[in-house]
């Protein structure tokens, strides 16, 4: 019996452990990261996506305003693969979503509750305020705006992609 009750605690102890909270749930952007969303080139930018769960991976997505978009993968203790570049959205949809962006009230700007599955949003309004929304944990509180926007540009992402 005690042998048993070893057996599950030991069980239970790596299931609990095995699953991984990003600390950064993406890579900072470097200029050889395609489009990397260089602020020096003038360049605005969303950064989307989502990472954590078991294996910590993290899908990170990248909309320049001219309608790039870009994905990037990559594990925690690998490095971010390079990016690949996705079939450009409509404009006008692009458009909506940097406008998005920049209506998000200013106690919408800045959201830290990550949990074990993170989503996440990063860039600069044109006002040049930065936005920084993670959420995940249960009960998170999230602007609906915030949610409103991760959804628009996740519809923007191609379905085989």
């Amino acid at each position: 019996m005690r042998h048993l009750l070893f057996l599950i605690g030991l069980l239970g102890s790596l299931l609990a452990g095995g699953c991984h909270q990003p600390s950064a749930v993406s890579a900072p952007l470097t200029a050889s990261d395609g489009l990397a969303a260089n602020p020096a080139r003038g360049i605005r930018f969303i950064r989307f996506g989502s990472g954590g769960g078991f294996t910590g991976a993290t899908t990170t997505y990248i909309l320049a305003a001219d309608g790039r978009l870009e994905r990037r993968r990559g594990l925690p203790a690998d490095t971010v693969e390079p990016a690949t570049r996705l079939t450009v959205p409509p404009p006008a949809a692009v458009a909506q979503c940097f406008r998005a962006l920049d209506a998000l009230p200013s106690d919408s700007l800045t959201v830290q509750v990550p949990g074990n599955m993170t989503y996440f949003i990063e860039g600069r309004t044109v006002a040049g305020r930065p936005v920084t929304l993670r959420w995940g944990a249960p009960r998170a509180v999230v602007p609906h705006a915030g949610r409103a926007l991760y959804q628009q540009l996740m519809a923007l992402v191609p379905a085989n992609e």
